[in-house]
Order: C-alpha cells, then sequence, then structure tokens
C-alpha cells in the first residue's frame, strides 16, 4: 500500500487505553483469528438500509437478540410549500452482517453532499465492501491480514462507485466507516499486552475514510472512547470530510485518502461500538451545542473555541463527547444496542428543534448562527450499534491457520492494494461548490 504520509516509514501507534492505530495493516497485531469460509448458511442475518430515504422520522432495525441495531434520520427542515424535506434523499446508508460465529461484517457511508449521486455511492460503497470481505474471509488468518482485507475492500468500494460511469466525474462521492468484529484465537493474544484477567475473545478491526466516527464502549469501565480521535483534519470546516471515495482528485477521479486509518480494539462480551455518520457526531460536538472550553472543562482557561490550539481544541472536543456519551449510556434503564441507537438519534433530532422550527416559520431566512438558541447541525444522521456478544464455541482451531494457503488471486481483485490512490498524500481540491442551502448544515462536502 502506499503510504498515506511523507514521512516514508509506517506510523503505528498504541492509541489511548489499549487500541491500536496505524496506516499500515502488517503493523497491526499479528493475533489469530478463527474464520469461516463464506457461504450464505453461515449469515444468520444481513441488514441494510435506511428502507426509505425519504422517511420523515426516525428509522431503526434491531436484530432478534439485540447484537446490532442501526438507525438513519434527516434533522433538516420541512419547509412550506415543499414536496420533500430539504436535503431528501437521505445520503447516509448502513449495511451489517452477522454470521454463526458471530463474526460480523458492518459499515457505514455518509454520501458527500445532496441528491442521488451521493445515495448511489454511499449504497454501493456499502455493499463493494460487504461482499469483497464475504469472498476473503476464508484467507483472513490474523488481525493484521484483516486490516489488508479492509483496505483492499476500499478499493473495491472506489472501483464499484465509478464503474459503468460514462465519466468517471459521473460518479457520487462518500466517506466510509467499515469494521469487522472477528473471534480471535486467546492463546495468541499476549503480544497485545492488554490489561485483563480474561483474554479478550473478539476483535474489532476497522477502517476509516472521511469524517464518520467509531466509538468503543467498555462495559467493565463504563469508559467510551473515540476511536477515531483526530480524523477530522479541519474540524471548522464542514465541507471537508478529510477524505472520501469517489471521483476527488483530478485529472483521473482519484479518491481522497488524506485520512484513511486502520484501527484495531480487543474486545469482550458487552463491550459495545457505536458507529455514527457526521450528523451524529456534530451534534454532540460541545462547540455546537452553544458551550465554550471552560464550560466543559473548568480547567480550560478559555471563553472562545478560536483562542485554541487545534490540538487543544480537538482533545477538548473528544474528551467532551466521550464523557457525554458515557453519560448517556449510564442513564439509560437497559444498555441495549436498540435503546443506544435510539437514544443518540433521539437526541440529534432534539437538539436541532430549534434550528428547524425557525427554519419552517422563516423559509426565506437564513439560521442565524447563535449556538446557544440554535444549537447543532441539521444533516442526515446514521447510528449503528453492536454489543459484542458471546464467543461461540470453536471446535476446530486450524481454522486461523488456512489464510496462507488458501490465498488466490481474483480477476477483480489485483494484487496492488489502493493503486489507485497513490496521490492521498498530494493536497486534494476541487473547484466545485456546494449543494446551497439556508439551513445551518454540515452536508456541504463539495463532490466534483
Amino acid at each position: 500500500m502506499a503510504n498515506q504520509s511523507d514521512a516514508g516509514h509506517s506510523h503505528v501507534i498504541t492509541h489511548r487505553r489499549g487500541s491500536f492505530s496505524s496506516t499500515e495493516y502488517h503493523d497491526l497485531p499479528h493475533v489469530k483469528l478463527f474464520v469461516l469460509p463464506y457461504s450464505e448458511d453461515v449469515v444468520d442475518e444481513l441488514c441494510t438500509g435506511p428502507a426509505d430515504a425519504f422517511s420523515k422520522g426516525i428509522q431503526v432495525t434491531t436484530n432478534k437478540d439485540n447484537i446490532f441495531s442501526a438507525g438513519a434520520c434527516s434533522t433538516y427542515p420541512h419547509l412550506p410549500n415543499k414536496e420533500n424535506r430539504e436535503g431528501d434523499p437521505i445520503a447516509d446508508t448502513f449495511s451489517i452482517q452477522l454470521q454463526s460465529n458471530h463474526t460480523v461484517i458492518a459499515s457505514v457511508a455518509d454520501g458527500c453532499n445532496w441528491g442521488t449521486k451521493p445515495l448511489e455511492a454511499a449504497t454501493l460503497a456499502n455493499r463493494a465492501f460487504r461482499e469483497y470481505l464475504n469472498r476473503k474471509q476464508c484467507d483472513t488468518s490474523d488481525v493484521s491480514e484483516a486490516g489488508h482485507f479492509l483496505l483492499r475492500a476500499f478499493e473495491n468500494a472506489h472501483k464499484r462507485i465509478i464503474s459503468g460511469k460514462e465519466s468517471v466525474w459521473d460518479a457520487g462521492t462518500t466517506t466510509l466507516f467499515g469494521a469487522m468484529l472477528l473471534p480471535v484465537d486467546t492463546s495468541t493474544v499476549g503480544v497485545l499486552d492488554v490489561d485483563s484477567e480474561t483474554p479478550p475473545p473478539f476483535g474489532f478491526v476497522c477502517a476509516s475514510v472521511g469524517d464518520c466516527k467509531g466509538f468503543y464502549y467498555s462495559k467493565a469501565e463504563k469508559r467510551v472512547l473515540d476511536i477515531t480521535a483526530g480524523n477530522r483534519f479541519n474540524i471548522n470546516d464542514a465541507t471537508d470530510p478529510g477524505g472520501r471515495l469517489g471521483p476527488f482528485i483530478p485529472p483521473d477521479g482519484q479518491p481522497d485518502l488524506r485520512n484513511l486509518h486502520l484501527f484495531f480494539i480487543p474486545c469482550h462480551p458487552g463491550d459495545m461500538f457505536i458507529i455514527a455518520s457526521d450528523g451524529v457526531y456534530d451534534n454532540l460536538d460541545p462547540q455546537h451545542l452553544g458551550l465554550s472550553p471552560r464550560e466543559c472543562d473548568p480547567s480550560l482557561e478559555f471563553d472562545d473555541w478560536s483562542a485554541m490550539s487545534r490540538e487543544a481544541e480537538e482533545d477538548a472536543k473528544v474528551l467532551y463527547v466521550e464523557r457525554n456519551l458515557e453519560a448517556r449510556l449510564g442513564k439509560l434503564k437497559e444498555c441495549t444496542s436498540e435503546a443506544v441507537t435510539r437514544c443518540i438519534l433521539d437526541h440529534v433530532i432534539q437538539v436541532t428543534l430549534p434550528g428547524r422550527e425557525w427554519l419552517m416559520a422563516n423559509p426565506r431566512k437564513r439560521l442565524p448562527k447563535n449556538y446557544r438558541e440554535y444549537p447543532g447541525k441539521m444533516d442526515h444522521a446514521t447510528c449503528l450499534t453492536i454489543t459484542v456478544p458471546e464467543p461461540v464455541p470453536v471446535e476446530d482451531s486450524s481454522s486461523s491457520e488456512r489464510g496462507s494457503a488458501k490465498r488466490q488471486s481474483e480477476s477483480d481483485d489485483s494484487d496492488h492494494e489502493l493503486e489507485v490512490v497513490v496521490a492521498a498524500a498530494a493536497p486534494a481540491s476541487s473547484s466545485s461548490s456546494a449543494s446551497s442551502s439556508k439551513s445551518r448544515s454540515s452536508k456541504k462536502k463539495s463532490s466534483k
């Protein structure tokens, strides 16, 4: 894979509280996995959505055992005398697949801008991501190899988005967060040096490009971790998600992979993972809630976010969002996947209500930029929650040894990983303008 920096070396980081982060798959831990060859027989449940991109309410789908729950909504207003709500159709999409050994393949894509092109890009990205990983499951022998295939799945998603277009620029663009929850061989987790009496039986391996967010909730510690902390390069520019798949970089329409990254979290039954589009995250951001730095943390000697350095601002906001989510999850009577998804999406709807009502009453005016009176950002919002299940007994531990022996080339997947993104380290540019809207929104990620 082409390195995503100018440094010329890998960037593995032992992230906060036991998570691992890298731009290169071979730097992820070589923890062995228990895998099942893909077939329709091993898929217990498959859920994609939202079912209705024009739905006026919150759409939530939960599997029978509450292992996963996914939902989407729009917080844009429905202005008088308009057939549809502003921003329709919803351009966020999600996909989640649960298998009989409790392997999970999940993804959230947030189409950049408004209209059918970003919706199509997001839908194609999720489908191509899932289908590629299904084909490669029997080859996935350890966490590092899983990271390898995640990157290849992102390449596959980009190719699917632009395939069949008369001009590459006819395709839309999308951000993508894709993950696999995989059962691990606990005899090999010693390389992680995790502080736990019981070895973690699962690993959450994920990749992200763009500004979707991933959060990890530890049931034992009652703590939330922003897995993707720092993935928003320009945290005050809603038009720049930091990266995207689909045609973006001229002249050939290469994707923008500035913030493409891999992550790995060892985890235990009862732990949770929350994947959210920026339409959720922006409404947890303290600045968008009308709070000053000092109000977030009395130890901060700033009353204005603009007075802080980018690093200090990012750290303060990440910590606030983590604590905010911990408090919300702590108040739930039952902390299930469905309860978490509904809690978060209900919050997004309520936060943006004052601004939405103002715009409906003043359809010809622009919403005042006053986050205390009109908090939040209107957008399409998606939340997908996964609860780590109990491990399924593994009868044949040799399944984790099958990877290298079974690898074979496929006609549609060449061995050059993401060669289409060699230019990812180059400055991204686009001369196009975002869709106009009188609402203050974060959906204005311009698309060529």
